[in-house]
């Protein structure tokens, strides 16, 4: 895949040395819905990202609606805040869990998610429509991402960045599982109507 190394997305050089992003294999097949940022348990989550006060309701009651048995959630990280009593009652939800850890997801929550059956990922990169996908919990610039890439991210909750960006957080899909199809479909679909409307 031209531009990206074989276990790291971009590196650039700084003052100590290397960095980048070590990707993982992207999880085959990929993952039927996305949801980011559930911050379970986070007791001011309401008043920092506006959400309504049953937030936490809504969003068990449309994933348990939505989320079919043998199906795949693929969860862009930031499931609880400094909650050790979220994992037994989000093990009762259906589905298969991926989890791409974000940086409230601390080791021994990650632990507890393990223990109830979940899978945790590396960032990865998939290709769709054309496209590159780099999925990750904190999106990244919009300057390093090459061309054709999108970059699919939490950790931004009601933030939009640019239209390389698609944002999976709760607040902007309606507290619910989106379909990741009709997700990175909706949004090519939106950039080629924009580009169509700036070249008119």
């Amino acid at each position: 895949m031209a531009g990206v190394a074989e276990e790291v997305f971009w590196l650039r050089r700084t003052s100590t040395g290397l960095s980048g992003i070590l990707l993982g294999e992207p999880p085959d097949p990929l993952p039927d819905w996305v949801i980011s940022d559930t911050h379970f348990g986070h007791k001011r989550i309401v008043e920092l990202a506006g959400r309504p006060a049953d937030h936490e309701q809504q969003m068990l009651d449309w994933w348990t609606r939505l989320v079919g048995k043998d199906e795949t959630v693929l969860h862009l990280g930031d499931v609880s805040y400094r909650s050790s009593v979220w994992a037994e009652r989000l093990a009762e939800l259906p589905g298969r869990v991926l989890l791409v850890r974000g940086n409230h997801d601390q080791t021994q929550d990650v632990r507890r998610y393990r223990r109830i059956g979940w899978t945790v990922l590396e960032p990865f990169l998939f290709t769709w429509q054309g496209w590159r996908v780099l999925v990750t919990h904190e999106p990244q610039e919009r300057s390093r991402l090459p061309r054709q890439t999108l970059n699919l991210h939490g950790h931004l909750h009601e933030r939009f960045l640019t239209s390389k960006h698609i944002n999976a957080c709760v607040e902007v899909r309606g507290y619910r599982p989106v379909r990741l199809a009709e997700l990175l479909d909706g949004h090519l679909a939106e950039m080629g109507a924009n580009r169509l409307r700036q070249g008119a």
